[in-house]
């Protein structure tokens, strides 16, 4: 890998971390930010890792369970960004994800429900 290579890696995974935060307000902004970033890597070219992909997919996954409305209908929107960039297997997990928590939840007229009639 090279230092370019390594350095978007790294750069990624902390976006990847700062999902994480207790601040709803942070966790919006790293997931507009790293759909960003992982949507400009893909237009121009990049090779991102399948694990870092995967990091992304399940990222949004998990947002779409936040309690927030906010950071949930902000994942939609960065998942609608990526789906067409990403592996058909991340997508296919993304609409499992998406039919277990409709199901779950016995709801089809939240966001989720209107992402997976999109894909």
């Amino acid at each position: 890998m090279n230092s370019q290579d390594k350095r978007q890696y790294e750069e990624l995974l902390e976006l990847c971390t700062v999902l994480k935060s207790p601040d709803k307000d942070n966790r919006f902004m790293a997931a507009h930010d790293l759909q960003a970033r992982f949507k400009d890597d893909k237009q121009n070219g990049k090779n991102v890792d399948p694990a870092i992909e995967k990091k992304v997919c399940d990222a949004f996954i998990k947002h779409l369970e936040d309690i927030s409305m906010d950071v949930q209908t902000n994942a939609i929107k960065c998942l609608q960004e990526v789906a067409t960039l990403i592996s058909d297997q991340n997508l296919q997990t993304i609409a499992e994800s998406l039919v277990k928590m409709i199901l779950d939840q016995g709801k089809t007229e939240d966001v989720r429900g209107i992402y997976l009639q999109a894909i």
